[in-house]
């Protein structure tokens, strides 16, 4: 169950919502709202069950204002599942269940020959390299490709030039960027020097 009143989710004119005469006649949770309903039959039910004061319009705006997320009952695990039984493998299951590969993977294994290990690797990295969020941030945005290159901002009309900001002779795409420019190839370099030394 969610609580109804003063939850940011559930907005009317764009402000939360409290109704007390409706908080006094045991309205709290967003199920007291009787979603299994229609409008009109939910209305009758709390209106013959004392809610007076209040109207078939405020009732129905009110039920229009939780988001349809928060109209359902939590499912309560502890009844389907005996948890003092399970084992650690059996909790794995419930979230591998959940874990869906990025958008961007297939692209991103046939661009460079990758294999899914390398590629989990990949997408984990930034968690267990990086501390600052900026710095995940961009990894993540290099991944699924939505760093603004010229060629997008190009495609959006924002720039007339698709060509690589350094070099000029390109078009600028992330694996140019990263990989194929002469400016950064002799970046990487300078930088491996210096770290073999």
């Amino acid at each position: 169950m969610y609580i109804l009143w003063n939850n940011k989710e559930t907005r009317i004119d764009g402000g939360s919502v409290f109704y007390k005469h409706f908080f006094d006649n045991n309205i709290i949770y967003t199920t007291h709202l009787l979603y299994e309903m229609t409008n009109i039959e939910s209305f009758s039910v709390v209106r013959d069950a004392g809610l007076k004061n209040s109207n078939f319009l405020v009732w129905t705006g009110l039920r229009q204002s939780v988001p349809l997320k928060l109209r359902v009952h939590e499912p309560n695990f502890g009844n389907i599942l005996d948890w003092q039984k399970l084992k650690c493998r059996d909790y794995y299951h419930l979230i591998k269940q959940k874990y869906e590969k990025p958008k961007k993977w297939a692209k991103l294994r046939e661009e460079f020959n990758l294999e899914d290990k390398q590629l989990s690797e990949a997408f984990v990295m930034p968690l267990r390299v990086a501390n600052e969020p900026y710095v995940r941030s961009f990894q993540y945005k290099v991944l699924n490709s939505l760093l603004y290159t010229y060629k997008l901002l190009c495609k959006i009309a924002y720039i007339s030039d698709p060509n690589c900001s350094f070099c000029h002779q390109t078009t600028d795409t992330i694996s140019h960027i990263f990989f194929v420019c002469s400016f950064s190839t002799s970046f990487w370099n300078e930088i491996c020097e210096k770290k073999f030394k």
